[in-house]
């Protein structure tokens, strides 16, 4: 199971419209961060764009209001995403082999990486106990540099896992076999087939999503309780407790994050104003029903 101090949740994607609002950006975020220590700003390597990562959706929409208005930054906002894991329902033992095909005509001065073989055993573990990788190969059949490039490689997939991109929780790794065809085979080989390996190897083991859920409790006039707790039952939450001993009413449940989007106002909806609420991670749980990739939708509000 995941870290039961979850930290940051919730992650958006914030674009600037010009070379000059990423530079406002990049100074709100500065202020902002002595400010607020709970959230975090990285960038994707790959897009350019920034990703706050933050404790909750109205976390990151009052930072987002202060960098927009306080620092006049212009920029696309993405759709809140809850942080989940990726874990796996059974044990696997697969092989997999990585080998480099170049065509010198399109590409005369690529160098070729040396072909290379593994396999491994992949299976999940109690909660909270995996993430070890050990090799099971004899210490002359393959040398330390190329066990340690094959972690690397396994360490990288598990990082990011095949099914939505999140980290794989709860899972030991463990080395069975290495070789290659190659005079002079290379750590890169290794590590390459380690990767391959490990992304069809979790795919065989059977994927299972976990979501963070929240433990919520919800203040409300005695009149609006009705709707309210029938509200947090249609967004997949369980009801622990209802006190009308005293006035306002209050509400105790468990509910999804996923399920949380937009609940400031359809709080207020409900309540004419007068119903409030505040929400503390409780747990993790599978993502129930969540038999295939096209059943599971990691954007905050969409409903699994």
């Amino acid at each position: 199971m995941p870290d039961p101090d979850p930290g940051p949740l919730v992650w958006i994607t914030i674009d600037p419209d010009t070379p000059d609002d990423r530079e406002k950006l990049t100074d709100g975020l500065r202020s902002l961060s002595a400010e607020d220590p709970t959230f975090r700003a990285d960038t994707k390597p790959e897009t350019g764009q920034i990703v706050l990562t933050g404790m909750d959706e109205l976390h990151l929409y009052g930072l987002i209001h202060h960098l927009l208005q306080e620092f006049g930054v212009k920029a696309r906002i993405g759709t809140p995403t809850v942080r989940c894991f990726e874990g796996t329902r059974h044990a696997v033992t697969h092989t997999s082999k990585f080998k480099m095909a170049i065509d010198p005509t399109f590409v005369p001065s690529a160098v070729a990486i040396p072909d290379a073989e593994v396999t491994l055993s992949i299976w999940p573990t109690e909660p909270g106990e995996g993430g070890n990788f050990v090799s099971r190969v004899a210490g002359d059949t393959i040398s330390e540099e190329f066990v340690a490039a094959i972690e690397k490689g396994v360490r990288i997939a598990l990082s990011r896992g095949p099914r939505c991109g999140f980290p794989i929780a709860d899972v030991d790794v463990a080395l069975l076999d290495a070789s290659s065809s190659a005079e002079d085979p290379s750590a890169l080989g290794f590590e390459k087939a380690a990767r391959k390996c490990m992304r069809q190897g979790l795919k065989k083991a059977g994927l299972i999503m976990f979501e963070p859920v929240m433990k919520v409790e919800i203040v409300t006039p005695e009149e609006k309780a009705d709707s309210i707790t029938g509200d947090v039952v249609n967004r997949r939450g369980r009801v622990l407790g209802r006190d009308t001993s005293v006035n306002p009413t209050v509400i105790t449940a468990l509910v999804p994050l996923m399920n949380l989007f937009g609940y400031i106002l359809s709080l207020r909806s409900m309540s004419s104003g007068r119903a409030e609420y505040t929400a503390v991670f409780d747990h993790w749980q599978p993502v129930p029903g969540d038999d295939g990739p096209d059943n599971f939708r990691p954007a905050i509000g969409k409903r699994a």
